[in-house]
Order: structure tokens, then sequence, then C-alpha cells
């Protein structure tokens, strides 16, 4: 698949970016050393990303070998993800991870549960990901192996990457220093002015500083979520509304393209009392293909609804509807948001109704769509159809519904991003976090 700024197919959820803790060379050195002896190989190939640096390191007998000397080869398949890594001089390739995300447990990450893999080759536009002399996607290491080693022995904090929504004010890489400086792992954005339907270009120079910082601050494109003007109703029987919608959901892709990111996050749209629900999903559908035969590789993940008025998406019935209508289902994905979710009737404040939830999500959709989440606590009661968002553990969802969506494992190595009130984010970052187990 072809890809931005830091190569790679975006389903790929089994690694963890620079954005997390960093390692002591020592504690590292002894990390490695373990691990080298548990596997016993003929001779080690494994490789470590730093954060903020972007150089893989490969440790053999102390000696390092930056990424311009070392050769990447990376695959993923549908769900899978498979990350392989080798030094030139060796024959064989040894598979660092493969598991799917649907069945992961903390148990699956030690080394010695590590499966070999046979050497599979490239394909182009779905596989392995090749460089280019133009440079116009992500590099072949920088997508998603940073942190490879730290994922194998991490906790489930670890493996969770919560952020926020961060302002574009000034530029779209304000919002990735705005990330760093609240501690996040991943974040969202607007990639432009979403209150008009004015399609101003990105700038060259801009993009190239949001490149930079991401590489700089260790943030991966498949942690960073886009999020789509709030005018989009791509199901609209509106033609002056529809067209708009379709124009501006074509723009916003190619400049998620050019910064290099592979996800895009938008609300799927609303019959708006003119039209049935089949047909809105129809309108979508065809909306969503045509903005994929004008791009390249963006991710279209639509978000579940909260069922208030004419909008589509607050039944996950809807979503799937919507994804069978879409040609390539490499390209879309689902974005659940608990307060919607709360909102549409999924109680996700007991245990019983946030495991029908994540059932239910998982029967009428698949958990291989899962591509990301939106964590806000709702201001509203149980089933209540309000979009109201509210501050982490003062809503109606409460603290142990969100305790139960950080121990979750279907959660990991996707976006999880606050909309909450504006507050604190960092502070409301680590109340998350702190409920890991």
């Amino acid at each position: 698949m072809k890809g931005g700024l830091f190569q790679g197919n975006e389903q790929e959820r089994t690694t963890v970016t620079g954005s997390q803790r960093t390692h002591s060379s020592t504690e590292e050195d002894k990390t490695m050393g373990r691990i080298l002896r548990e596997r016993k190989p003929k001779s080690s190939s494994l490789g470590v990303v730093h954060p903020g640096n972007g150089h893989a390191i490969v440790k053999k007998v102390g000696k390092s070998k930056p990424v311009g000397q070392t050769k990447l080869v990376k695959k993923t398949e549908g769900g899978n993800g498979l990350l392989e890594m080798k030094h030139q001089e060796y024959a064989e390739l040894e598979a660092i991870t493969e598991m799917k995300k649907e069945v992961s447990r903390p148990t699956d990450l030690t080394v010695k549960k590590e499966k070999k893999v046979k050497q599979q080759k490239s394909n182009p536009g779905k596989g392995v990901s090749q460089k280019s002399s133009t440079h116009t996607g992500p590099s072949d290491c920088e997508n998603k192996c940073s942190g490879e080693i730290q994922s194998l022995e991490g906790n489930e904090e670890t493996l969770m990457f919560v952020g926020a929504h961060c302002s574009i004010a000034g530029g779209v890489s304000n919002a990735v220093k705005e990330a760093k400086s609240l501690g996040a792992k991943a974040f969202g954005l607007f990639v432009r002015n979403g209150r008009t339907w004015k399609l101003n270009a990105l700038n060259e120079s801009e993009s190239e500083r949001f490149k930079a910082a991401c590489k700089e601050h260790g943030y991966s494109p498949h942690l960073i979520l886009p999020h789509g003007s709030y005018l989009l109703n791509c199901g609209s029987s509106n033609p002056d509304t529809l067209k708009k919608s379709r124009d501006t959901l074509v723009h916003e892709l190619q400049i998620c393209e050019k910064l290099g990111l592979t996800l895009y996050n938008f609300h799927p749209g609303s019959a708006c009392g003119q039209g049935t629900v089949d047909q809105c999903i129809d309108t979508i559908g065809k909306s969503i293909n045509l903005a994929h035969s004008k791009t390249k590789f963006v991710k279209t993940v639509i978000e579940n609804m909260s069922c208030q008025g004419q909008t589509v998406g607050g039944r996950f019935e809807e979503l799937k509807a919507i994804i069978d209508r879409v040609k390539d289902k490499t390209r879309v994905g689902v974005c659940l948001d608990t307060c919607h979710a709360f909102a549409a009737g999924f109680d996700l404040s007991s245990e019983e109704g946030y495991t029908k939830m994540m059932n239910d999500f998982e029967e009428k959709i698949g958990l291989k769509y899962l591509s990301a989440a939106h964590l806000n606590d709702s201001k509203g009661e149980l089933g209540c159809h309000l979009d109201r968002h509210e501050n982490i553990g003062k809503g109606r969802i409460g603290m142990d519904g969100f305790r139960r969506v950080m121990n979750d494992p279907r959660f990991r190595n996707i976006p999880m991003i606050l909309e909450t009130p504006v507050g604190d984010y960092a502070k409301e970052i680590q109340t998350l976090y702190q409920l890991t187990k």
C-alpha cells in the first residue's frame, strides 16, 4: 500500500511509536541481552528505533548502524501485523511480531511466543512499500517500527495510545508541538479551517514543518487522527450540499496525503428529512468511493453517531452497510466514540453494557475495522441521543467505563483521542493511563 511520510499500512497496529517512554541505554542493553539469550539466534538481526531520532540501531556486540545502512523489509496483510527487519548480511528473516489485534493478550507479547514466518515477496500498492526517489510517501522505517522491542516487553499502558485533539492555530505543525507538550502518545487535528467551504491549498513549507515535527517527536501516522470538517454531509439529498461535501472530502484527503498521514475520520452524514436512511447510506458509499478514486492511500474512518435526528451511523448495522458499499475495504474503518455510543444506548458504565457493545461491534462490523477511538464522557443520560461530551469521569459513563476501555486489548495500537470540553488535557491523559492495570 502506498503511504505518506512514514510509509506503511495503517492497519498494522502491532507496534509502538517513539512517543512512549524512553529506556536508558543500560536498560535497553539488558533487555536486548535477555531477548537474544532466549531466542539464541545464529546471528542477531533485532533493531530498536529510538524515539525522536528516527535511527534503527542494530545491536551487535555494542556496535550500531544507522537506518541508511540497514535493509528494512515490511509487509502487512489484512488485520495481521507483520514487521520483518534484517541486516543486509543476513539471509534469513525473523519475525518480531505476528499477532491479530482481535485476540491479542498481554501474554501474547512475550518473546517466547514469537512465531517465525516465511519471507514473502512484496506486493506493490498493498504490501511492502517501495522507496521512491520522489519521496512522496513515508520512509520504510518511520511508519510503525519505532519502539518495536519495547512493545514486546511493555505493559498495558505502553500499548495504549492516548492523546487529544490539538489546535492548528498558526499552522498544522503547531498541533504536533501541542501534543508533545501534553504528553500525548497520539493526537487528532483538523487539517484546515473546517468552518468554511473555501478550499485553500496547503502551504508546502508548512507541510514540511509538520513532517519534520512528527519525525522529531516520534509520532507515526497511524497514531495521528485528522478530523473532517463538521460541514460535511456526504449523504445529503441536496445536490449543492452534496457537491460541496464531496469536494471537501477529496480536498482534505489530499491534504492528509501531502502531510504523510494515513487516517482521516469524519461523520458519515444525515438524511436531513428529505430521504430515507438507505438512500443516505448509498450516497455516503458513493461519496467515499469517489474520494478514493481521486486519492491514493488514506483510510476513511467513519464515526459512530448518537442516533440524533436524521444522522446515520448511530447503529452499528448502518456503519456496516456503509462499509459494504465501499469498493476498497482496505481504505475504510471505524472510529468508536464512547459518548456517542452511550447516547445511542450502549451502557459503557456497566460491565454487561460494555461487553454487549464490543460483542455487537465484533459481530455486526468486525474488529478488523476498528481503527480509532474518541474518548469522551457523556453529559446526557443513557440512550438520550444527544451528542454532549463531558470530561473523563465527570459524566454518566464514569471512571469505571473508561477503565474497561483502557484495559481492553482490542484498543491497543490505535489512536485514542480526547474530545472533552476544554480543560487540562495533560491531566486527563494521565488519568486514563492510571486506569491501566
